[in-house]
């Protein structure tokens, strides 16, 4: 071997050094159908809100629904109170039916509450856009068109959330199929049409029963004590009431979800006595049970403030 063989390096041994411009392997994911359910859920809202807002203005002053007129007649009385505490006062509040005569309403008084609200804004709204406005929208007329909008708008709410009840019981089919029934369903077509309590109480019954699937657990891989599915179950539960008084009944919901969720941890009636973990599950279905009467009351007291005898009324009896 010669010097100069010697002293020249070890060639290093071949490794394959990738190119810096080689570009990385895509990861491709498998094809669902899922991912179109979004779009597909779009055009059935776009679809039933088509339904529910065209020809709101549709009767041509004929009152063919004699609930309607009613609430039309009460509602052009009414007028919006000066402060939260006279709206709390039955005796004195100008939102209280019975003290402009009207002692027969016998309707949930947030609905109503919020449509002599709403056309109030829209008036004051109409000020600044006058050429989008075809009428005074807290006039007589004008209060038929904001009750009848809010009616729509309400439906079209309860198709979406029925798309949610669906989805987290069964699957994203069972949704999509029973929003599109709810959406092209003729009688909460026709009821859009109408300024009346009907969907009101409607839309907040199945928020109370969405709320409630999710405070079960329903849908989730291992159900999880979350307190703020018992909250808005409380708050769905007293605007239902509130909207209309016979949907009480659904406050028995609250102990099914209850009893649903522990069946869903897997507890049986020993394992809540003797187990530690069953103990602690039983105090959290039961905290959340009074959390969800609380506020359901609370939220009625508000949304209802005239089912109540002030101290006037009550020192007048």
């Amino acid at each position: 071997m010669t010097i100069v063989e010697e002293n020249q390096p070890e060639s290093a041994p071949d490794t394959a050094v990738p190119e810096p411009n080689e570009p990385a392997a895509a990861t491709k994911r498998p094809f669902s159908w899922e991912t179109f359910s979004l779009l597909i859920l779009l055009l059935i809202l776009a679809m039933a809100a088509y339904f529910r807002f065209t020809g709101l203005t549709w009767g041509e002053g004929n009152f063919l629904h004699p609930d309607e007129f009613f609430l039309m007649d009460v509602a052009s009385r009414l007028q919006p109170a000066e402060s939260f505490f006279q709206y709390l006062r039955t005796s004195d509040s100008p939102l209280n039916p019975y003290n402009v005569d009207k002692g027969f309403y016998v309707y949930g008084n947030f609905p109503m509450t919020v449509t002599r609200y709403f056309a109030e804004w829209a008036t004051q709204a109409c000020t600044n856009f006058a050429d989008l406005c075809s009428q005074t929208y807290n006039s007589f007329y004008g209060l038929q068109q904001s009750g009848r909008f809010l009616s729509a708008l309400v439906d079209l709410l309860t198709v979406f959330i029925t798309f949610l009840v669906g989805r987290r019981l069964y699957s994203w089919q069972a949704g999509l199929l029973a929003a599109f029934f709810q959406g092209t369903a003729v009688m909460a077509i026709q009821q859009s049409h109408f300024f009346t309590m009907d969907n009101w109480a409607a839309f907040f019954t199945t928020l109370g029963v969405y709320t409630a699937v999710r405070a079960a657990g329903f849908g989730d891989e291992k159900p999880k004590w979350q307190l703020h599915w018992w909250i808005l179950l409380g708050l769905s539960l007293g605007l239902a009431v509130s909207s209309r008084i016979n949907v009480a009944p659904l406050a028995i919901i609250i102990n099914i979800s209850a009893v649903a969720w522990l069946v869903r941890r897997g507890h049986t009636r020993q394992s809540l006595r003797q187990t530690s973990h069953g103990s602690l599950d039983l105090q959290r279905v039961i905290l959340g049970v009074l959390v969800a009467a609380t506020v359901s009351l609370v939220v009625f007291r508000l949304a209802q403030p005239y089912a109540f005898a002030d101290a006037t009324i009550a020192r007048s009896e």
